[in-house]
């Protein structure tokens, strides 16, 4: 279901239940991020899901296709708490298609 210009957003089902999955892509529509609930317990507490995502960025040419080269994954995207709920970066310097 789209958005707006750069976000869709769909229902997954993982067993019994539907999960909102929210992708957002630029202008060029290389993916920029992901966004969906995902079980944790960020804050230390009683497990639940929380909103968890992942930030794509500098995508590069990379055999055709528009690869994000870097990466940032955690809690509370798109908020003032991401800063501290991010626990993940990675960056791509090589890529082989299949």
């Amino acid at each position: 279901t789209p958005v707006d210009d750069r976000h869709a957003t769909a229902g997954v089902r993982v067993g019994d239940r539907v999960h909102d999955v929210t992708v957002e892509v630029d202008d060029g529509g290389a993916l920029r991020g992901v966004q969906l609930p995902r079980w944790g317990n960020p804050d230390g507490g009683r497990h639940a899901l929380h909103t968890f995502g992942v930030e794509m960025g500098d995508p590069q040419d990379l055999g055709g296709l528009a690869v994000p080269t870097t990466l940032r994954a955690g809690w509370w995207p798109g908020t003032d708490r991401w800063v501290e709920g991010e626990f993940f970066r990675a960056m791509i310097d090589r890529f082989e298609p299949c």
